[in-house]
């Protein structure tokens, strides 16, 4: 008997069936397209409504991965409606200057914003469950959860750090075993392929690659191209 299980790679999903289920995006990689695919499959199987993108040209194609507008404004992106309501309320009280797009978070199926909310909602929800599941992944750095953030910067455009919007998806501020203050930084990827284009070089970033102790070679140029 032949083992037919692949678990070092992801299927090459035929056109046809992408075609078929409205996700045929010529440029997806094979990732996204599987990933596309599974959230069609999803939303057909609870009957949500199905939504749509406007290319470049103004047009209106359907897209099996985006949700209608209805059900877009009724929550359908999130897994529940505590995650539904959690989100509403973060969206309103976000840090000002945080870069959150309100429309990718309720319609967009494939982002990594709805992701995050609906991976690490919970945490936020329920203490006992963030205490378990993160003194399991991080037992040197988490014995007590204090707060958990979405999309944080401690000072978006402050020279003593990146002088630009750089925030975190999600921060854990915690203490460890012996009460000192500790924080677990989270950033969220889910289908990019991490080779779009690099981000816009400052002499900030040039700074901080050399005094933060971090590289054996600061001025190596791999640090300065995708997806470093």
């Amino acid at each position: 008997m032949f083992d037919l299980t692949y678990t070092d790679r992801l299927p090459l999903v035929p056109e046809a069936i992408l075609r078929q289920h409205k996700v045929h995006e010529p440029h997806d990689t094979r990732f996204r397209a599987a990933a596309r695919l599974l959230q069609a499959l999803w939303r057909d199987r609870r009957d949500i409504p199905m939504g749509f993108y406007v290319n470049g040209k103004g047009r209106k194609t359907a897209l099996g991965s985006r949700l209608s507008a209805f059900a877009a404004a009724a929550g359908a992106n999130f897994l529940s409606p505590d995650l539904q309501r959690l989100t509403r309320r973060e969206l309103a009280y976000r840090e000002p200057g945080a870069m959150i797009d309100e429309h990718r978070v309720w319609s967009n199926m494939l982002s990594s914003m709805p992701l995050t909310f609906n991976l690490f909602g919970g945490l936020k929800l329920n203490r006992d469950l963030a205490h378990a599941v993160c003194r399991t992944l991080w037992p040197e750095l988490v014995q007590d959860i204090c707060h958990i953030q979405f999309e944080h910067s401690p000072g978006r455009g402050d020279r003593t750090f990146t002088d630009d919007g750089t925030a975190f998806d999600v921060l854990l501020s915690c203490r460890d075993a012996q009460g000192a203050k500790t924080f677990v930084a989270i950033e969220v990827k889910y289908s990019e392929a991490m080779v779009e284009p690099a981000a816009r070089g400052r002499p900030r970033y040039e700074e901080l690659s050399e005094t933060c102790g971090l590289y054996h070679d600061p001025a190596d140029p791999t640090l300065r191209t995708s997806p470093y």
